[in-house]
């Protein structure tokens, strides 16, 4: 398993050693398609749910088969609850239905912060269509040449761009906490439940939370379709007064950083669907 992080180079292009890039890129290239014998990463937490997920499938790949004898299989029936004197069950401890539940309590978050990021893109969507054609009427009356009421409309424009800057400079922490935690919980789901026979009724849980990890991919997936267009609207933008360019450049940024947690999010979310197909395909 090769993993090649894509995050961009510490080093000003001056340091950089181009023959060593292209060597690396050819090799990359011999291993074939992404996502068969290599896979790429922009941050550590990435590598660390990869690996997860990727050892747990190579392991599942040499486990017994489910008529074996299983000596690791767990009776969830006989297992004795936790004494009030017990300690605090630290995060390493916890079990797979706890990582199950705690899985889904981070994807019902995600879902919502997602709703708000989509909710917030149509309705400055909206009033940018708005403000363009209040300027478009503004350009073809009587009052065209009046510079400050041409300024004032852009303003306007550029104070919707804004807010929604703001709003997605406050949505997108949560997004990528609880989108990371979530996938967390998964991928150490997924390493405990080699431990399970196949039949075991836990892993019922994990296939609907892998059906409901799809879901939420294929709502990235839209979702990342519809920042780009509106990122492609936003750039199409003229360069009409230096607050409206600063307005557009912060918010092309921010459009940048969500469509980025988007696409690393999809990626993640993929590997960790084929690794509990791999688990519960003989079940």
């Amino acid at each position: 398993m090769v993993y090649f992080k894509d995050a961009p180079a510490p080093l000003p292009p001056s340091k950089l050693d181009f023959g060593q890039i292209e060597k690396i890129a050819k090799f990359r290239e011999s291993l074939g398609v992404e996502g068969t014998l290599y896979w790429s990463f922009q941050k550590v937490e990435e590598f660390e749910k990869l690996v997860r997920l990727h050892l747990t499938r190579q392991v599942q790949t040499y486990k017994p088969s489910p008529t074996a004898a299983t000596p690791s299989t767990v009776n969830l029936s006989k297992i004795e609850p936790a004494s009030q004197h017990d300690e605090p069950i630290e995060s390493e401890d916890l079990g797979f239905l706890d990582l199950m539940e705690q899985f889904e309590d981070e994807l019902e978050i995600v879902k919502k912060v997602t709703d708000h990021i989509v909710e917030a893109t149509e309705e400055v969507g909206k009033k940018m269509n708005e403000r363009t054609k209040e300027i478009s009427e503004f350009s073809s009356g009587s009052d065209a040449d009046n510079r400050n009421q041409a300024k004032r409309l852009i303003a306007n424009a550029a104070s919707d761009m804004d807010q929604y800057t703001h709003r997605m400079e406050a949505e997108l922490p949560l997004f990528k906490v609880h989108l990371n935690n979530g996938l967390t919980s998964l991928t150490k789901a997924a390493a405990i439940s080699i431990e399970f026979n196949r039949d075991n009724k836990a892993l019922s849980q994990a296939k609907e939370n892998v059906e409901a990890v799809k879901r939420l991919r294929e709502s990235m997936t839209k979702t990342e379709a519809q920042m780009l267009e509106f990122e492609n609207s936003v750039a199409s933008l003229p360069r009409l007064t230096k607050v409206l360019n600063q307005s557009k450049s912060a918010m092309i940024k921010v459009i940048n950083r969500l469509q980025e947690e988007l696409r690393s999010a999809q990626a993640l979310a993929r590997e960790a669907e084929i690794s509990y197909a791999a688990i519960l395909k003989n079940e």
